[in-house]
């Protein structure tokens, strides 16, 4: 891939996503008129939703925004279900009713193809049977653990499987997030504003989207984009350990060429912050910064070449096609 330049007030925001909206934080960085790269500090991302979802909304055009959620489905549930087009589902075109297809199954009796996400909290004692609540899932469910992961989930040299999207209980689980910013963001911006909106890679190729969409969505995690920059969090939570990457970040910083805004000096220098919301804000920066990278041919984002990619089961911005050779 060739470097793909923004335009003068094209911009990139990375968005560190969340079921609760005070959780949402988005970093964004913005072409100058000047050419340069302008590096924002952290912030609350609901007010930018708010403008991203009204057509006469002001942004900067092109507008390329990376999503910490997953963006597609297994190939081997959709197939089930009908859906042959992931984008056309979000729609409402084809595949199960969005309301129950949203719902989160409190109980494993109401589990099916057509409502496959559980559990919606505790798991009732009678749904624990043997022990293996996620196997009595999967079996309500009727398909096998592989079936319910996409082959971009699946686990490469750098980091482990990643959770199965319909299973939504435990640490590392994606699913109530992807709902949540299926039904609130993607979703709406595919049904009302299609022909400005491009999903990568369902839509096509980066390097054409950014210049024919005023947006394009990507996929894109700060867990696989540390790596780019020899980030390497003993835990993103603790400040201290934030403070420790400075150093790779502002090396990471120069090497983009990027200018940072005077809060976004302050906030990286204080390692995002001392509260419960430091590790939203410093992914969202690593995020933005990955974005960056992919752009301007820094950090290669290949896509595999498989139709089914491109119809249902999205990739990573990124992430290396190796797992598909596993």
């Amino acid at each position: 891939m060739t470097a793909i330049s923004l335009p003068p007030g094209g911009a990139v925001w990375h968005v560190d996503w969340s079921i609760r909206p005070a959780k949402r934080w988005m970093t964004a960085i913005t072409m100058a008129t000047d050419g340069r790269l302008i590096a924002s500090g952290p912030q609350p991302f609901q007010p930018q939703l708010d403008k991203l979802l009204s057509i006469d909304g002001v942004l900067p055009a092109p507008l390329v925004i990376g999503l910490d959620m997953p963006i597609g489905l297994p190939e081997p549930y959709a197939r089930r279900v009908g859906i042959t087009d992931f984008c056309r589902f979000l729609k409402g075109e084809e595949g199960p009713d969005w309301s129950d297809f949203s719902t989160v199954s409190e109980r494993l009796a109401t589990v099916t193809p057509n409502r496959p996400f559980f559990p919606k909290g505790n798991i009732a004692d009678t749904d624990k049977q043997g022990g293996k609540p996620q196997q009595n899932w999967l079996k309500q469910l009727g398909m096998e653990k592989a079936e319910t992961y996409r082959r971009c989930d699946l686990g490469t040299d750098d980091r482990a499987s990643a959770a199965s999207l319909f299973w939504t209980k435990g640490a590392n689980q994606v699913g109530k997030a992807a709902l949540s910013g299926w039904s609130e963001l993607i979703a709406p911006l595919l049904r009302h504003q299609a022909d400005q909106v491009g999903l990568w890679p369902f839509d096509g190729d980066l390097a054409a989207l950014v210049q024919d969409r005023r947006v394009t969505v990507v996929e894109a995690y700060p867990g696989e984009i540390y790596g780019w920059f020899g980030c390497k969090p003993r835990s993103k939570t603790k400040r201290d350990s934030r403070l420790e990457q400075v150093v790779a970040l502002e090396a990471a910083i120069d090497q983009l060429e990027l200018q940072l805004s005077s809060d976004a000096k302050q906030q990286l220098a204080d390692g995002f912050g001392d509260d419960d919301k430091g590790e939203d804000r410093f992914d969202c920066f690593v995020g933005a910064l990955g974005l960056v990278a992919v752009l301007a041919d820094h950090q290669p984002a290949p896509t595999p070449e498989d139709p089914i990619f491109r119809s249902i089961e999205g990739w990573i911005l990124g992430q290396s096609l190796d797992c598909l050779e596993r």
